[in-house]
């Protein structure tokens, strides 16, 4: 994948395996603006899962995330936006990603008055925390697959119903029936 991100545009800074966490690939772009490259790497990188532009990098520190991210979301969310907070710690910390999650997250409701809705977010803030450095990107929330809609309905109501029940068969055995001595006709 770092290959083929190189050939798209050979300016850009490729950092494959960053702190040798395998599948991840950090991009500073050369050629391209950041959202060219992101297009180019959408349109031609069928391996990327997930691409997501960084806005800040600053010390993996919950309250320091607090304080860095206050300029990135005033300006993209406002109080009439709803907003989710999802981290990925990739190393050894003293905190949990639910930590950060609460934090960041009651912050960015101070900054901006907006609401949090978890499930379907109109923006994303996701913090990838790398060791000790921890990158911010916000992005809209219709970008985040979901595996069920909105409209889905809730099934474990109709599971909690329904019982499975594994019974062994204690019948006679092969030998009593004498069934080896039989023959059956297929036609």
């Amino acid at each position: 994948m770092a290959t083929r991100i190189q050939e798209l545009d050979p300016e850009a800074k490729v950092l494959p395996k960053p702190m040798n966490f395998k599948g991840l690939v950090l991009v500073r772009n050369g050629r391209f603006s950041r959202d060219e490259l992101v297009e180019q790497i959408a349109k031609n990188v069928v391996e990327a899962e997930k691409i997501m532009p960084i806005d800040k990098a600053t010390i993996a520190d919950p309250n320091i995330i607090c304080e860095e991210i206050k300029d990135i979301v005033t300006g993209k969310i406002d109080e009439k936006k709803s907003f989710a907070v999802k981290t990925t710690r990739r190393g050894k910390h003293e905190f949990t990603s639910i930590d950060v999650n609460v934090i960041v997250g009651d912050c960015i409701r101070k900054y901006t008055g907006a609401s949090v809705n978890l499930r379907y977010p109109d923006v994303i803030v996701y913090v990838e925390i790398i060791g000790k450095t921890a990158y911010i990107s916000v992005m809209p929330g219709h970008l985040e697959y979901h595996k069920y809609s909105p409209e889905k309905k809730e099934l474990y109501k109709l599971f909690s119903r329904i019982a499975v029940v594994q019974m062994p068969y204690l019948g006679l055995r092969a030998e009593t029936l004498n069934i080896s001595n039989m023959y059956f006709r297929v036609e």
